[in-house]
């Protein structure tokens, strides 16, 4: 928005007093580009939401398990405690294209959740495909 106060004064052109000008905000896509992490920094953004990057290089799909799970472990293998892992649990897999463990692995992922604890490593549940992209 831009406002512009003119002053007017007798055989003179007219010219600003006043002048309030309002740049358009880039909080929002800073903030968007700023929430994209490393697979190994996710440790350290535990209890908040961020985009995770990274390669997987192991993938599990536990399917004799309780909730049977699909891991898919980014940047290093299982059990390796270093790794980010990303859990699908099994009433989510159907939103899935195809079988997560095989449709992701190898693949540079960006996903995107809440980031976890649990026994010393970072992980994240994802329910459907919309957050969790294949970007290679």
């Amino acid at each position: 928005m831009l406002a512009v106060i003119l002053s007017l004064g007798a055989g003179t052109a007219p010219t600003p007093s006043t002048a309030v000008v309002s740049a358009p905000s880039t909080a929002s896509t800073t903030a968007k580009r700023a929430s994209v992490i490393m697979w190994y920094q996710a440790k350290r953004y535990a209890g908040r939401t961020r985009t995770v990057k990274g390669r997987v290089k192991g993938t599990k799909y536990a399917s004799a398990s309780k909730g049977r799970p699909t891991f898919l472990n980014i940047g290093r293998k299982y059990p390796n405690r270093s790794r980010f892992t990303v859990v699908i649990w099994g009433k989510h897999r159907a939103a899935f294209p195809s079988r997560p463990e095989v449709m992701y692995r190898g693949k540079k992922v960006l996903a995107t959740g809440r980031i976890r604890m649990y026994r010393g490593s970072a992980q994240m549940f994802i329910r459907s495909p919309s957050k969790l992209r294949i970007i290679d």
